[in-house]
């Protein structure tokens, strides 16, 4: 079997704050392959993002990462901001959750978009333009050559997202992550967002970092479940939906709307709040929200164990 094309190896991300060390990220390991299209999903707070920033080296000041992150077989985490900027935007692009702060307002979309390519590649000026109204189409932005001519303000929030992708795709990167890439926009704009996302699955091996499960249901093949900066489970998508095999994996499914679910009956619910990053509890840390825990749970913490299929819970429930 080839090597995997992300190996992700016991990462950790603490930040050090006034109310003490943030344990952000605890001991994650997962890796992707070439041709995957892995979802991570949880709730706000998991480490999703956090996660993706570690593998970029793209974390605050305040924050520091440990562990192993090899891509195409290499070491990058905390590597030499010279060999990461090499990679960042080439080989791996990331795709952030907030298109409005992640494009420079005052430079006109085709500047930011050729920057791209004038850091990465050798390309003359003429085949720079060629390759981003070209990208710029791809991602079916309306009237390409207008838009290369405005401002983000000018665009609408599903146009710069757009952008955003395009800027991503630009030098045909090996990895391409994205964090949220349908938050704050309305129904129609993420549907059509997803349907090129399908098709993007095509050209690159993608990451998405999401909350919505719909959204990984409709595109991965794999998934990985975060709580509290840990994996407490992953493996292959029709596996984990229909016999998901961790009580928090479950409680997130079962709270998903469904069609036929009665308009007069309550929506499931996950009781209590996630835990404090800096106050994180003895042994399981879904434990004082699961309605399974038993003493061995708020005790002693679980190890991911399994091989396709993988879960950090110390029982076995009944499917």
């Amino acid at each position: 079997m080839t090597a995997p094309l992300l190996h992700c190896e016991n990462l950790h991300v603490r930040f050090r704050t006034q109310d003490g060390e943030v344990l952000a990220v605890n001991g994650v390991d997962f890796e992707v392959r070439r041709g995957d299209c892995v979802g991570i999903v949880g709730e706000s707070g998991s480490g999703k993002s956090q996660t993706a920033m570690a593998l970029l080296g793209l974390l605050a000041d305040n924050g520091v990462s440990s562990g192993s992150v090899r891509f195409r077989r290499k070491e990058i985490l905390n590597a030499p901001a010279e060999q990461l900027n090499r990679i960042r935007g080439s080989r791996v692009a990331m795709i952030f959750q907030d298109p409005m702060s992640a494009l420079t307002p005052f430079m006109r979309i085709g500047r930011q978009l050729c920057e791209v390519l004038q850091e990465h590649t050798a390309m003359s000026r003429r085949e720079i333009t060629a390759r981003v109204m070209e990208v710029l189409e791809i991602v079916q932005i309306p009237e390409p050559k207008r838009r290369f001519e405005m401002y983000p303000h000018q665009l609408s929030g599903g146009q710069r997202q757009r952008v955003m992708i395009a800027q991503a795709l630009l030098c045909k990167p090996d990895l391409l992550i994205a964090d949220e890439p349908t938050t704050a926009l309305d129904l129609t704009i993420q549907a059509q967002i997803l349907d090129f996302f399908k098709s993007l699955k095509k050209r690159t091996t993608i990451v998405i970092i999401t909350h919505d499960l719909g959204v990984v249901a409709g595109l991965c093949n794999r998934v990985v479940v975060m709580y509290a900066g840990r994996i407490v489970e992953q493996g292959p998508i029709e596996e984990i939906f229909m016999g998901p095999q961790h009580p928090y994996t479950r409680a997130l499914l079962a709270a998903v709307p469904r069609p036929d679910w009665d308009p007069d009956k309550p929506l499931p619910m996950i009781g209590g709040q996630p835990p404090l990053a800096t106050r994180l509890p003895k042994g399981c840390s879904f434990a004082p929200r699961c309605a399974h825990a038993v003493d061995r749970c708020r005790q002693e913490t679980p190890e991911l164990r399994g091989r396709q299929h993988l879960k950090a819970c110390h029982l076995d429930l009944p499917q």
